[in-house]
């Protein structure tokens, strides 16, 4: 049950950032893979087949890690998020060392599998509280975009001569 909470708040989150990005680099992109893990979770809720939740998983992996590295590039070319981009590759970084670890736990079988997996989850979760904190306090992914805009505009404006 906790997974399908957690998906449909996953869900939820990815409705906001489609609203939030609303348009440059990664604005349907990030959303669609918060959306994957959101869709991921309520699958491995319901589903208790084994294999099933074996691949839901590496989808739900996936889909965080690349909507991670998408957000990194919309962190870099922003100054009002100085510094995230080093957080969020930090963390990708983070998460995939625990996904190898769990992997190599679950192979050999020595009982450390969930402690690795429930690690990439605090990961997640810690790096997602502060970026949730962020935008909370009135930092917007999307003003940059609108200021690149405008300037964008005017200077296109010189070239064809309008105002």
């Amino acid at each position: 049950m906790n997974y399908v909470v957690s998906g449909v708040l996953i869900c939820t989150f990815a409705v906001a950032l489609r609203k939030e990005l609303v348009s440059g680099f990664g604005s349907i992109l990030v959303p669609f893979f918060h959306l994957l893990t959101g869709i991921g979770s309520i699958v491995m809720g319901l589903c208790l087949d084994p294999q099933v939740q074996l691949y839901t998983g590496g989808l739900i992996f996936f889909s965080l890690i690349t909507s991670l590295l998408l957000l990194t590039r919309r962190f870099s070319s922003d100054p009002q998020w100085h510094g995230w981009t080093g957080y969020t590759i930090v963390t990708v970084l983070l998460m995939i060392l625990l996904g190898i670890l769990f992997i190599y736990s679950a192979k050999e079988e020595r009982g450390l599998a969930g402690v690795f997996e429930r690690l990439i989850v605090v990961a997640r979760l810690v790096w997602l509280f502060f970026f949730t904190a962020r935008l909370l306090g009135g930092r917007s992914i999307a003003q940059v975009i609108a200021a690149d805009t405008k300037s964008i505009a005017a200077e296109s404006s010189k070239f064809t001569g309008s105002v």
